[in-house]
């Protein structure tokens, strides 16, 4: 069974969770090849991006995040609402005004509202590797990341 955590108090069990990772990784991106793109201590694979029929205008999509031994991404936010589900290794992650940095091992997940800066996103090794599979919902055109400078 697999834990989804939208927020450190809130904890859900979704035992499809796992089915939906799958599918979304089995599935190529619907426009070219799958890619990937080293972009601020992470490399970001492009698994799919979709319209979506029951919300005209908006659109979901996928990237596995690879997190290197050691490697953290810069504070953050998202133009999106985000789920992010740790595929291997352990993340550390932390969102403001959500309480303190927090490990999120192999099989758990976090949600992430539009807007929320995000100020923790790394690998919690210096020795593995680490990776999480990341979704967004989000308006046609939108920047899905910007970093703090």
């Amino acid at each position: 069974m697999i834990r989804v955590f939208s927020s450190p108090a809130t904890r859900l069990r979704l035992p499809l969770a796992a089915l939906a990772a799958a599918a979304l990784l089995g599935a190529g991106p619907s426009r070219g090849q799958a890619s990937t793109t080293s972009v601020n201590g992470r490399a970001l694979q492009a698994v799919l991006a979709e319209k979506l029929s029951v919300s005209p205008g908006k659109v979901l999509t996928s990237q596995v995040v690879n997190y290197p031994p050691g490697g953290a991404s810069k504070s953050h936010r998202h133009d999106a609402d985000v789920f992010a589900f740790v595929l291997s290794g352990n993340i550390v992650s932390q969102t403001e005004g959500h309480g303190d940095a927090r490990v999120y091992h192999a099989g758990e997940g976090r949600f992430e509202r539009r807007g929320e800066h995000h100020v923790v996103s790394r690998n919690a090794s210096t020795t593995e590797p680490a990776s999480m599979l990341v979704v967004f919902i989000h308006d046609e055109g939108a920047t899905l990341t910007t970093f703090d400078h």
